[in-house]
C-alpha cells in the first residue's frame, strides 16, 4: 500500500493471482474512488520523486511441467508507471512471462528503485526508465 494525498493505493491480487488492478481508496470517506488496470498480479508500490507511483507485478505463471513455463498461457511480469493525480497508468514495461518483479523499494531520494526479479536484483532508474542488474543470486 502507499498512501498520498488522502488517497490509498492498494495492489489488489485475487485467487490464483489473476487480478490485475490497484484501487484507490479516499481516506477520508473510507471509499473506493477509482480503480487502475496494471501487470496480473501487482504486489508492491512506490513513489518516485516527480510524484509518480510505480507498481511491481509479478504476472501469472502457467507451468507445463514444472519448472517449465507454459508461455503461451503465462502473463508478462511488469513495472507499471501510475499517474496518481489522474489515476491512470503512464507507462509499463513488461518483462519475462511468469516472471515478475516483486519486493518494490526506492532510496531515500527517490530517485532509483530496486526490485527482484528472475532470482536478481535490479535498479529502475524512474526518470529514464532504464534498468540495471545489480546482483545475481
Amino acid at each position: 500500500m502507499l498512501y498520498h494525498n488522502d488517497r490509498l493505493y492498494v495492489t489488489m491480487v485475487g485467487g490464483l493471482e489473476t487480478d490485475n488492478k490497484v484501487i484507490v481508496i479516499n481516506t477520508q470517506t473510507n471509499t473506493v474512488v477509482d480503480s487502475i488496470l496494471v501487470g496480473d498480479a501487482p504486489n508492491s508500490l512506490q513513489m518516485a520523486t516527480d510524484g509518480t507511483i510505480w507498481v511491481a507485478c509479478r504476472g501469472k505463471a502457467v507451468y507445463s511441467t514444472y519448472p517449465d513455463i507454459d508461455t503461451a498461457a503465462s502473463t508478462y511480469g511488469a513495472l507499471a508507471q501510475i499517474d496518481p493525480s489522474t489515476n491512470t497508468r503512464l507507462f509499463q514495461l513488461n518483462l519475462q512471462k511468469g516472471k515478475g518483479a516483486t519486493k518494490l523499494v526506492r532510496n531515500a531520494q527517490g530517485t532509483s528503485m530496486y526490485f527482484t526479479y528472475d532470482n536478481k536484483v535490479y535498479q529502475l532508474n524512474p526518470q529514464t526508465k532504464q534498468l540495471n542488474e545489480l546482483f545475481a543470486g
